[in-house]
């Protein structure tokens, strides 16, 4: 395991220590966990960047992120975003 040191301000070091005392947890471990929550939501967030400018498909970013498809969609919904274009629905519709 790797290590890292990162300069934080007092503020985000009291919300830490905070935070640790509330869960039980020891710093090290609320760290690797705020990190690795972190990670993954910036991931989902780019994911959905990507998806509303079309560059991937909505299966795709939830495969990417390891979440159903209803399970994304539901965080599409909660970042009030759109996704579907109307070209793919005026194609939708033409096919009907």
């Amino acid at each position: 395991m790797k290590t890292i040191s990162v300069r934080v301000s007092e503020e985000l070091e009291a919300d830490l220590e905070k935070l640790t005392e509330k869960e039980g947890l020891d710093r090290r471990t609320a760290v690797r966990k705020l990190l690795a929550v972190g990670l993954e939501n910036r991931r989902r967030e780019r994911l959905l960047e990507r998806l509303v400018n079309g560059e991937i498909t909505l299966t795709t970013a939830a495969e990417r992120t390891e979440l159903s498809v209803w399970e994304f969609t539901a965080f599409v919904e909660g970042n009030d975003q759109t996704w579907i274009s109307s070209s793919h629905t005026e194609a939708d519709i033409e096919a009907l």
